[in-house]
């Protein structure tokens, strides 16, 4: 078996985790590029099988020394990270977010963060931004590997040599896949997050160490290049975070990996894969996979918002950078057995104050898990409820509770079309009106709430909109939302949306549609309120006088007001009802955050979403609004006289 360094390995290293760090930047053209991990186990497993192999055909092989290696290979690289995290946190992080940090960060040295992440929720959600630990979960699959894998070959070995830690591969590796495609549709986390639905990734590429395979012929091995290339670039560029994985359509981009494995010494893979600026991102990977996702985390928290092109360029070029820093400071030096000392005495002062770090960043991570994310580092004289995820459900399970009732018992009745900003619309209209009946059908935000060709404009919405699949459940809701017999029931048609800037030309038609629908149902256009550019619960929790901190002036608002002013211009067009939700939601050209007056919550529980408090304040702006929008939603007027 060769034991050739193969610098096209540091090659397919380097492109794994620049597409995983360009997806995690938000560049729209790899949508993919989370399955730059998939190509990371594939790697392992071909490299750490055909390691412990050899030492197996040499009778070299011991637990210690495998894990030694190990352990200096990750662990002290990852302990810095996490440790220089939660430093910078202290500062960053409001309390909600730091607990969590120091519990995910205590779950990412104990190798467990994959079951942590598994049982709170998943690689996509909404909250993912305040998770700067959120990348460990494959370090800690991978380390889960190392721990189970050595024994599993050994055995098998001793068994029946190769051709033994073949078939125990092999159908382990069968068993993976098929579970991971039967229950992805019933447990898509546990699927995505845990070990065993994971195996097959590494145990395609440890087949091919066990088998000893490889391509010898010279045309064949360009080839085989060229197509894993290709296949890898498809797969990082065509699907995205909706596509079915992992499972069958995983085998995409590691097929295409496994093929550049087989075909070493390729005169393409020299020229592609093992040039000196990708051999040294490949060598350097592990530390940039390591730094640039808290990097990216704290970025967001200092700035809020998108990420612009400029934003993505300098967090790519920073990751790099901080990659190579920690990489030649920690990772190269603490990885060579002579950093640990030629003699006994000094490996045993090394070893012991590596282990004394590692007690410290546990300790630390605890503290701050136990102590409430360390909320005395912000001291206020106002105490207020700032647990963004407590706001958040309490607002959706308001809307939930008032979502279901029979609207044949209420004289006005209410339709509101939209996304989360619909559930805000739908709670505001609740408080301002208890006897009306408000019926709100939830239209995902990459979907929206407008009649459209999904597939003219899947280019316009990228990542998000990319698969047939997902056309087809935005085809769905939609089609359900504007059903004529639903629509005939409803007194009013409210359409509420975050309104993207797609989307925004879709409303002419989903006007004209309505109206052909129902005739003479008056409808009211919600534009987008205010967006600010860091989240409400965090400003206040920072703020150093909650009491003065009462509002934000309307131009430090993020918010599109080209947008809102294109779609007051379809009022007037289309001869429909418009509320500015941003002028009624910041009068005299400031936004009210937070008031006494309502609760001791603030009126957002992100960036751009009301809390129950904040519908509250809706609901009184509109009670004292005279508008014609206004005045329809409250039901003052009749259906004909809107116009």
């Amino acid at each position: 078996m060769s034991t050739k360094f193969r610098d096209d390995i540091q090659g397919l290293r380097a492109i794994a985790v620049l597409s995983v760090l360009l997806f995690h930047v938000d560049f729209f053209f790899l949508p993919g590029g989370f399955l730059g991990v998939d190509v990371f186990f594939v790697i392992s497993g071909f490299l750490i099988t055909g390691n412990i192999l050899r030492a197996c055909e040499d009778k070299t092989f011991t637990f210690g020394s495998f894990f030694l290696r190990r352990f200096r290979r990750l662990v002290p690289a990852a302990v810095a990270t996490i440790a220089l995290s939660l430093i910078a946190g202290y500062y960053i992080m409001p309390s909600d977010d730091y607990e969590h940090a120091g519990r995910s960060g205590l779950a990412a040295l104990l190798f467990s963060s994959n079951v942590v992440f598994w049982l709170e929720a998943g690689y996509f959600d909404a909250a993912s931004h305040t998770k700067p630990f959120l990348h460990f979960w494959s370090l800690s699959v991978e380390e889960q590997f190392y721990l189970i894998w050595p024994a599993l070959v050994l055995l098998a070995f001793k068994f029946s040599r190769k051709t033994g830690v073949a078939v125990v591969l092999g159908v382990l590796s069968l068993a993976s896949l098929i579970a991971a495609e039967i229950m992805f549709d019933r447990y898509p986390s546990a699927t995505f997050f845990l070990k065993p639905f994971r195996a097959f990734e590494f145990g395609i590429g440890a087949l091919v160490a066990v088998l000893g395979l490889r391509i010898s012929n010279g045309p064949g091995r360009e080839a085989a290049v060229l197509l894993g290339l290709i296949m890898m670039t498809v797969s990082f560029v065509v699907l995205d975070d909706g596509t079915r994985m992992p499972g069958l359509l995983s085998l995409i981009p590691l097929f295409g990996c496994t093929l550049i494995i087989l075909s070493p010494d390729a005169k393409f893979s020299k020229f592609f894969l093992e040039n000196r600026g990708v051999r040294y991102v490949g060598n350097a990977s592990y530390s940039i996979y390591l730094v640039h996702w808290p990097l990216i985390i704290f970025y967001k928290y200092l700035v809020g918002g998108d990420l612009t092109l400029t934003d993505q360029l300098t967090l790519s070029a920073v990751s790099l950078a901080g990659g190579a820093a920690l990489y030649h400071l920690v990772e190269t030096p603490l990885r060579s057995p002579s950093f640990w000392g030629a003699s006994q005495k000094k490996s045993l002062t090394r070893v012991l104050a590596g282990s004394v770090c590692f007690v410290f960043a546990a300790a630390g991570a605890t503290l701050i898990w136990l102590n409430g994310g360390l909320s005395w580092r912000f001291q206020t004289d106002v105490v207020l409820r700032l647990d963004e995820q407590e706001l958040r459900q309490e607002a959706l399970a308001f809307r939930d509770r008032h979502n279901g009732d029979d609207p044949t018992k209420a004289d006005f009745k209410i339709y509101v079309i939209g996304d989360s900003f619909g559930k805000d619309m739908s709670n505001a209209l609740n408080l301002l009106n208890a006897a009306a009946y408000v019926e709100h059908k939830w239209i995902a935000n990459t979907c929206q709430g407008v009649i459209a060709d999904r597939v003219a404009i899947q280019e316009q919405l990228g990542k998000q909109m990319s698969t047939i699949e997902r056309i087809r459940m935005c085809e769905r809701s939609v089609e359900a939302a504007f059903q004529p017999e639903k629509l005939a029931q409803f007194d009013l048609i409210v359409l509420a949306s975050s309104w993207p800037g797609w989307s925004t030309q879709f409303i002419p038609e989903t006007v004209r549609v309505i109206r052909e629908k129902t005739q003479d149902t008056p409808i009211v256009l919600v534009t987008v309120g205010a967006q600010f550019r860091e989240n409400v619960p965090v400003m206040l929790e920072r703020a150093d006088d909650v009491k003065r901190l009462t509002s934000i002036p309307a131009d430090q608002l993020k918010v599109s007001r080209r947008q809102i002013r294109t779609q007051l211009a379809f009022a007037e067009s289309l001869n429909i009802a418009v509320l500015n939700k941003l002028g009624l939601m910041c009068p005299d050209q400031n936004c009210p955050i937070y008031s006494a007056k309502f609760s001791d919550t603030p009126f957002y529980y992100d960036r751009y979403h009301m809390s129950l408090s904040g519908s509250e304040f809706f609901a009184g702006r509109l009670r004292e609004c005279n508008q014609i929008a206004c005045k329809l939603l409250k039901g003052d007027i009749p259906a004909d006289g809107h116009k």
